[in-house]
């Protein structure tokens, strides 16, 4: 046996017996190796993006109708599990509470148990600018926090339940 059939053998069990090793090495090298030449793959990239701009567009128009189509038929076929699954994330983003609000930008003052929610209903819906909004106060129950969003309104506030009759104000 020559010296080289020898080595490939030995390279051959060494490679068998160290594997996950070898695997953890490469993972090592490669993630190295991307970190050492981010730059430049992004640059890389950019200047294919750029150069190739009027092709992408193109494809991309051609491809749009049938993912239309696909997402349709997707869509058609999955209602239920879609629906299901958008009723619980809306679910799992309310809280406990209720929070009474204030935009100063608009001198509106609102209660919801859905912060997140409520503040892109108002950019999206209302056009209003949510970027400065503040918390007044959290309340346990709804009724609370609409007594005091009420009395808010009634010494001048904005707000969509603006009603005259002050009960119990809370503050």
């Amino acid at each position: 046996m020559t010296k080289e059939e020898k080595k490939k053998i030995y390279m051959k069990a060494y490679r068998l017996a160290n594997k996950e090793k070898i695997a953890a090495n490469k993972k090592d090298y490669d993630r190295a190796r991307y970190e050492a030449n981010k730059e430049a793959i992004k640059s890389r990239a950019r200047d294919y993006y750029n150069s190739n701009q009027e092709k992408i567009k193109v494809y991309r128009e051609s491809v749009k109708e049938k993912n239309a189509i696909k997402d349709k038929i997707y869509h058609k076929a999955n209602r239920e599990k879609l629906v299901k699954g958008m009723k619980a994330r809306r679910e799992a983003r309310k809280t406990d509470f209720y929070t009474l609000y204030f935009i100063p930008n608009h001198n509106y003052v609102g209660v919801t148990n859905q912060t997140y929610a409520r503040m892109n209903n108002h950019r999206v819906k209302n056009n209003r600018d949510t970027t400065n909004w503040t918390t007044i106060k959290t309340f346990k129950t709804k009724r609370e926090a609409l007594d005091a969003e009420r009395f808010y309104h009634s010494i001048g506030y904005e707000g969509a339940n603006k009603q005259s009759k002050l009960i119990n104000p809370i503050i």
